[in-house]
C-alpha cells in the first residue's frame, strides 16, 4: 500500500480538560450512529457510519458513544508519498474500461487509505428514556438551553426516577482504571438512589483536573479515508475509476 513512514505528528494541547461535554438527543438508532462517526470520513461513501456499525448490537453500541476528548495528538499524512514497487506494477496493469482489473485491485489493495487521523480519550455515558420524557427533556434543553438549568433541574431530568435505563460510565479506549474511579468518584446520592453520573463533573474543578491526568492519548477520536483514486495520475483514467468505485461503494451500502 501506500508507504506511511514519513508521517507528521504533533500534538494539541488545550491545557487542563475543563469539561468539554458534548451531549446529542438521537430519536433512533442510525441518528445515533452518525452523531458518534460525525468526526470519521470516507470519501465517496454518503454514510460513512455505517461501514463502523454494520452488525452492532445494542450493547456494543453504548459502549463505543461517548464525549469530546481533552487533550489530542493528529498524524497527518503528508502529499507524493512513495507507492510501493508491487502496488506500482499493479496501478498499471489497471486498464481504462476492463472493471474486472479495477475490481481485482479493489479486492487486493482496499478503496481508501487514511489520509488523517486525531488520538485522545472520552468518557461516555448513554441515556435511555421513554418517549414522552425524551421529548420533553429535549424540547426544554432545546428552547432554555443547558446552562438555563439549575444543577439539581439537570440532575433531576438525567436521574434513574426519570430515564428508563441509565448506562454506566465507559472509557472510549476501554481503561478499566479510568472507569473504576469514574463509577466511584462521580457517585450521587438522592433518597434511596445512589448512581453514577458524568453531569457530576459539570463544573466541579478538582475533579476535572483529575480526570485530566487520567485520560491518556488511548483512542482513536477523529478518521480521515480518502479514496485510492489519487494514484492514478492520468485525469481520464482516475475519473473511470472513481466510476467503478462509487458504483463499488452504492452496491456495497445496499447490500448491507
Amino acid at each position: 500500500g501506500l508507504d506511511l513512514l514519513k508521517t507528521e505528528e504533533y500534538e494539541v494541547k488545550p491545557g487542563i480538560f475543563n469539561g468539554d461535554f458534548h451531549m446529542e438527543f438521537c430519536d433512533n438508532k442510525r441518528q445515533l450512529f452518525q452523531a458518534y462517526f460525525r468526526d470519521f470520513q470516507i470519501e465517496r461513501l454518503d454514510s460513512p457510519w455505517r461501514a463502523y456499525t454494520e452488525g452492532w448490537h445494542t450493547e456494543i453500541a453504548a459502549k463505543k458513544l461517548g464525549i469530546q476528548s481533552n487533550a489530542k495528538f493528529a498524524r497527518v499524512i503528508p502529499p507524493n508519498q512513495v507507492l510501493e514497487s508491487d502496488v506500482a506494477r499493479r496501478v498499471q496493469g489497471v486498464t481504462r474500461g476492463d472493471t474486472t482489473s479495477a475490481v481485482q485491485f479493489m479486492n487486493k489493495y482496499g478503496t481508501h487509505y487514511i489520509n488523517s487521523y486525531v488520538t485522545g480519550n472520552s468518557l461516555y455515558q448513554v441515556f435511555v428514556f421513554n418517549k414522552r420524557n425524551y421529548a420533553h427533556i429535549k424540547e426544554k434543553l432545546k428552547s432554555r438551553g443547558v446552562l438555563a438549568l439549575s444543577k439539581v433541574d439537570l440532575y433531576d431530568h438525567f436521574a434513574p426516577w426519570y430515564v428508563e435505563h441509565m448506562g454506566k460510565i465507559r472509557c472510549a479506549s476501554g481503561n478499566t482504571t479510568v472507569e473504576a474511579w469514574a463509577s466511584r468518584k462521580l457517585r450521587l446520592s438522592y433518597y434511596v438512589f445512589t448512581y453514577s453520573s458524568l453531569l457530576k463533573l459539570h463544573g466541579d474543578g478538582a475533579l476535572l483536573r483529575i480526570l485530566s491526568e487520567l485520560l491518556q492519548n488511548e483512542a482513536i477520536l477523529q478518521l480521515d479515508l480518502k479514496s485510492l483514486s489519487v494514484i492514478f495520475k492520468e485525469p481520464a483514467k482516475r475519473a473511470w475509476f472513481e466510476e467503478i468505485l462509487d458504483n463499488y461503494l452504492k452496491l456495497w451500502e445496499v447490500n448491507m
